[in-house]
């Protein structure tokens, strides 16, 4: 019998986030997509070639056709597909699986150090039984994964130095860092992101196939070749950075609905393209916008070369994590969202080509909607990172559970939102914390956030959306920059009383209208409408006060622009 098998990378979270370095993060995020895409497909190969026979490891260009491994004898082992963070993989026996695996867990430990491997399989003739064989799997797989045992360090001992943060034995020293002792794993992810590409490399080698290569090079290389070395290097115009987490919607349902079926020749071709379109779709789409963020930040009437702001540290998938600049955060964000929905749209990128002979015989009205949801932290640099990064996630749970609410009055649509979060202090709390205490004002919350993103109409009427915030923030609160209108542009002071009012209560709410409307700054003219909308609809704004959105967007106006800003005439 042959084996179908699945490895997972575990402990993912805290061997990334695991340090407030950023060369140790990002180059930790690159071991990470190693493991699966790089390592496992070399010991594949190597392993058969002991065994006198062949693999087949290239998956991709092989997506639209079923495994060969059921009519080939000579085939030692085939990659099914990758995605996820899952690999699935078929061998010819149980041996074969035995030795890959093992020559697997030795590798991933002499390169990473850290990374752990979880593997479960079952047997199977790669024939019929498909979706039985792949729930019994994803059932070993869970219980493989809970039986892992973490390593348990040795406390420090006065035998060696010991680094920093890790709090393990010292190996090297960094000259770059005033001879900074490092640890195994610290050394292997810094040598990862020394031996990677810069973020500026990486855009012209993803978007070559699509723009000319002259127009890239013309804006790229008028940033710096040098990589960034700590998280402040991206900073710019102010103290603050942004990190990024978005996540595909539905993606979990929708997989599993689109992988049932029992014979293995018609589901393979259809996993593996479903595989490599969702990776082609959120890719591609994290480069467009990061392309756009290069031509709107694009240093200008100067030779000065700056880094350019902004690096990806996870892209795996239908899951994303970058950092970029404080001020371009929410915008790239959004930007993002927006173009996941338009690609997701395409012929090309599509993830389910073959949705009608699967969900419309199901009964379903429609094919799955493409979306995503996105949370965003704004935070300085010296504030621990991976507390960020929790926000951060927190913020996209938080967006989530939105989704799932407004698939109720949708018709199961999914729509895509985003909350953020800006965090001033140097004080390590959760995000509902730090809400509860510094957001809520006499039982109601004075946050609007998540917003919906999706310009769908079917929205509208029922959750906060972002184009209205947007539409504030350029007509009123930063209408000196944005607004191609003279009219209402509030002094920068009378901003600030506001917001602290807010704060406060409605009675010094009211006066600081008042105050402002006898010197003739009127309230934005879309503020009587959201309020009315928020007051009928209840809901989502019960709880909430009605001048949460201008809060918002008050919040934020110091650091927030547009980085679409310039590119068509929708204001």
């Amino acid at each position: 019998m042959g084996i179908f098998a699945v490895y997972d990378t575990t402990g993912i979270q805290s061997y990334i986030f695991a340090s407030n370095k950023l060369r140790e993060n990002v180059g930790a995020s690159i071991l990470v997509r190693k493991v699966l895409e790089e390592y496992l497909a070399v010991i594949i190969n190597e392993m058969s070639k002991k065994d006198n026979a062949y693999a087949i490891t290239d998956w991709e260009v092989r997506c639209d056709k079923p495994l060969e491994i059921e009519n080939d004898n000579d085939i030692y082992a085939e990659i099914i597909y990758i995605g996820g963070g899952n690999a699935y993989v078929a061998f010819k026996d149980y041996d074969a699986y035995k030795k890959v695996t093992k020559k697997l867990l030795f590798k991933v430990y002499d390169k990473t150090a850290g990374i752990g491997i979880a593997s479960a399989f079952v047997e199977t003739d790669f024939k019929d039984g498909y979706s039985d064989q792949f729930q019994r799997l994803q059932v070993k797989l869970s219980h493989t994964k809970g039986n892992i045992n973490q390593p348990i360090l040795v406390g420090n001992q006065q035998i060696t130095t010991s680094s920093l943060l890790p709090g393990l034995p010292v190996v090297d020293f960094d000259p770059s860092a005033d001879f900074e002792g490092l640890s195994v794993e610290q050394l292997l992810k810094r040598n990862a992101y020394r031996d990677d590409r810069n973020e500026a490399d990486r855009i012209k080698k993803n978007a070559s196939s699509r723009n000319s290569i002259e127009m890239l090079n013309n804006i790229l290389n008028k940033f710096s070749a040098q990589k960034p070395k700590e998280f402040s290097d991206l900073e710019r115009g102010n103290s603050y950075l942004a990190v990024i987490h978005l996540d595909g919607n539905s993606m979990g349902n929708a997989i599993m609905e689109y992988s049932k079926g029992e014979k293995w020749a018609e589901i393979v071709p259809r996993v593996r393209k479903m595989s490599f379109r969702i990776s082609k779709l959120f890719k591609e789409a994290y480069y467009q916008i990061a392309v756009k963020l290069a031509r709107y930040c694009v240093p200008k009437d100067t030779d000065e070369k700056t880094i350019f702001p902004l690096i990806n540290i996870i892209n795996d998938g239908d899951d994303i994590t970058c950092v970029v600049s404080g001020q371009y955060g929410i915008s790239f964000a959004v930007q993002l969202l927006n173009a996941i929905e338009t690609l997701g749209e395409s012929n090309e990128f599509y993830p389910f080509p073959e949705w009608e002979s699967i969900w419309l015989e199901s009964g379903a009205s429609q094919k799955p909607h493409i979306s995503a949801c996105a949370g965003v932290t704004l935070f300085h640099s010296h504030y621990p990172f991976s507390e960020a990064y929790k926000m951060a996630d927190e913020c996209c749970a938080n967006a989530k559970r939105y989704t799932r609410y407004a698939e109720q009055y949708t018709n199961n649509i999914s729509g895509s939102f985003i909350d953020f979060h800006l965090h001033q202090s140097g004080v390590v709390v959760s995000l509902n914390q730090f809400r509860n205490e510094q957001y809520t004002t006499k039982g109601e919350k004075i946050i609007c956030r998540p917003y919906c993103v999706s310009d769908d109409d079917v929205f509208k009427d029922i959750y906060p959306l972002y184009n209205e915030f947007e539409r504030l923030m350029h007509d009123w609160a930063l209408a000196d920059k944005y607004s191609r209108y003279e009219k209402n542009k509030w002094p920068g002071s009378r901003l600030k009383a506001l917001r602290k009012a807010i704060r406060t209560d409605s009675n010094e709410v009211n006066e600081v209208i008042v105050w402002c409307e006898s010197r003739g700054y009127s309230m934005p003219d879309r503020f009587e409408a959201i309020t009315a909308r928020e007051e009928k609809n209840g809901g989502e704004y019960k709880d909430k006060s009605k001048f949460s959105m201008l809060f918002d967007v008050l919040d934020l106006a110091d650091i927030y622009e547009d980085i679409s800003w310039g590119e068509n005439d929708a204001y």
